[in-house]
């Protein structure tokens, strides 16, 4: 029988260009929920690749249950591909069509039986499996099963894949970032299906929600050496959900700061008494040499030796104590290392309490446009931003958010830096960081573009890289450069899911910078962690349309016949 969890043992991986990502990487993953967490860049989905067999390791095993199931991080799905082909029962739903509208030969039927299984109800399970991810609409809609995927939007997309397998009950599932782009419905849905959820389950996010349902916590972390510098991938296991994480991590971090303050103490007593003893010996050959000029010179020769010897002895532990505690002290440094924090202030981009910042009419949508206290908004009426406020805009997938978000930038009554999910729109995936950047802002220089991307915590060699070697974390941080090298600075930011692909860190940060940004901000988002952290001042919300009411048959006068009768 096999074993239900997951276990790495000594796994070694490199991509063909020799760029190392795992070296002699050992774990286990138990039964139930495990989140995957890790700063951008890391490896976090070339593990989950490992794991499930589309990559080979170098060395090393990799032990799992089977059959494994996988939700990557983007969806590629051909034109064709219908809602049921996605939902994994187009082959049930044809067969059931075949027998029992068809006249099938005795043979040909009992292939179809052999096909259709226990399924006779395959459509029911299938509409009943969209409406429980959160798409009670799709569900509702004649022929949905039908319909080609590619008429959805991206989040409605990625839920119908999750409802597929969860339909599926595989033995082990990979998940990788599964909330991008779900609606707060949808986005629910699979957090409360997780608790359920079938066999072995892996998933990689960022979603604080998410993370708080599982049942652990695997952080990818580097591993340091001193001055800073990472040598290789460590992965640390937790008991519990992200509050439990949280928790284990303030006090870990609590321990580590008792412990620099320690080895701080320590390395200054080591540096005082080297010094000490330096000037002890200096004043005690100083005397030796007077003494020296008032005896025999094979005496003296004797005693100097001797005094030497003996400083030479107390120098070399003074040295060797002096380094163990500067080597302690590096450590306890290394191990309350804070990351750096990306910086998007943006000088002169202050808006008065009463400054327009939008001023834009509301196009034609799928949905309705609600203001904060309920009011809809009719088509032509304006929407407006005065000041620096925060606005979250909210709503299901298909509403039409995006569509508003492009409909209204040209509508900004001041420079708007526009960013959507359509990363690196413009770039060239094979240049550089630098390069790009140069070439997508006129009058940018190549320092002022390292300037901008090291803010962004964009450094060294990875400012040299080809932009397809990024993470989706990084691409964003390169897109952030963009906006903000323009002249004049943009006093209006527009993001469409900018959380989506970026690490912990960089969204907490990211927040933290945006709530301190002195512009005006227009945000979809459907992370309230995140929407807290910025400092949300209003919300748009896009709503379903009003059902048009259904006229009721006008009644026949009493005592009257219908044609015919009487």
């Amino acid at each position: 029988m096999l074993t239900p969890s997951v276990v790495l043992d000594s796994v070694s991986f490199a991509f063909d260009d020799g760029r190392q990502v795992f070296d002699q990487l050992s774990a286990t993953f138990g039964a139930g929920t495990t989140g995957v967490i890790g700063p951008n860049g890391l490896g976090k989905s070339v593990l989950m690749r490992l794991i499930s067999g589309e990559l080979t390791a170098a060395s090393g095993t990799i032990s799992r249950p089977e059959p494994v199931a996988v939700l990557p991080q983007k969806l590629t799905l051909a034109a064709e591909v219908t809602v049921a082909r996605l939902l994994g029962v187009d082959a049930v739903l044809v067969a059931l069509a075949e027998l029992t509208t068809g006249e099938p030969s005795a043979e040909r039927a009992a292939e179809l039986m052999e096909i259709i299984g226990d399924n006779w109800d395959a459509e029911d399970q299938a509409l009943a499996a969209l409406a429980a991810a959160g798409l009670q609409r799709l569900a509702l809609e004649p022929g949905i099963l039908d319909r080609p995927v590619s008429t959805l939007s991206g989040g409605e997309a990625m839920a119908v894949a999750l409802a597929g397998l969860r339909l599926a009950e595989p033995a082990f599932t990979i998940l990788d970032e599964p909330t991008n782009n779900l609606d707060a419905a949808a986005r629910d849905a699979l957090i409360a299906s997780l608790g359920s959820w079938p066999g072995t389950v892996l998933v990689v996010s960022h979603d604080r929600a998410l993370l708080r349902a599982v049942d652990a916590i695997a952080e990818l972390r580097p591993r340091r050496v001193r001055a800073g510098r990472a040598d290789g991938v460590v992965l640390e296991l937790f008991g519990g959900g992200w509050d439990d994480y949280e928790e284990r991590k303030a006090l870990a971090k609590a321990a580590a700061e008792r412990t620099l303050r320690g080895a701080e103490a320590v390395a200054g007593r080591e540096q005082r008494a080297r010094q000490a003893a330096l000037t002890a010996s200096a004043r005690t050959a100083a005397q030796g040499k007077k003494a020296a000029e008032s005896m025999p010179k094979i005496l003296a020769n004797t005693r100097k030796n001797a005094a030497e010897a003996t400083a030479g002895k107390s120098s070399a532990l003074h040295e060797a104590r002096l380094g163990a505690a500067r080597e302690a002290l590096d450590e306890a440094r290394e191990a309350v290392r804070e990351v750096a924090g990306i910086d998007i202030r943006l000088p002169g981009a202050g808006l008065g309490a009463g400054s327009m910042a939008l001023d834009a009419e509301v196009p034609e949508l799928p949905g309705r446009v609600l203001m904060d206290d309920g009011v809809e908004l009719a088509l032509g009426a304006r929407l407006q931003i005065r000041g620096p406020e925060r606005v979250a805009l909210l709503g299901p997938n298909g509403s039409g958010k995006s569509t508003l978000l492009e409909a209204i930038a040209p509508g900004a009554l001041v420079p708007a830096g526009v960013m959507t999910q359509r990363r690196g729109a413009g770039f060239d995936e094979a240049q550089s960081v630098l390069a790009n950047l140069v070439a997508a802002v006129p009058g940018l220089t190549e320092a002022r573009a390292r300037e901008l991307a090291g803010r962004l915590r964009l450094t060294g060699d990875r400012v040299k890289e080809p932009l397809g070697r990024l993470s989706g974390g990084e691409r964003f941080r390169v897109d952030l450069a963009r906006v903000l090298a323009a002249d004049p600075p943009p006093r209006l930011l527009i993001l469409d899911e900018p959380t989506n692909d970026l690490d912990l860190d960089s969204i907490t940060e990211l927040g933290a910078a945006l709530g301190s940004y002195q512009g005006a901000v227009v945000v979809v988002s459907h992370d309230e962690d995140f929407l807290s952290e910025l400092g949300v001042t209003r919300r748009w919300e896009l709503a379903e349309p009003v059902p048009e009411p259904v006229a009721e048959p006008a009644a026949e006068p009493a005592g009257e016949s219908a044609p015919g009768e009487g």
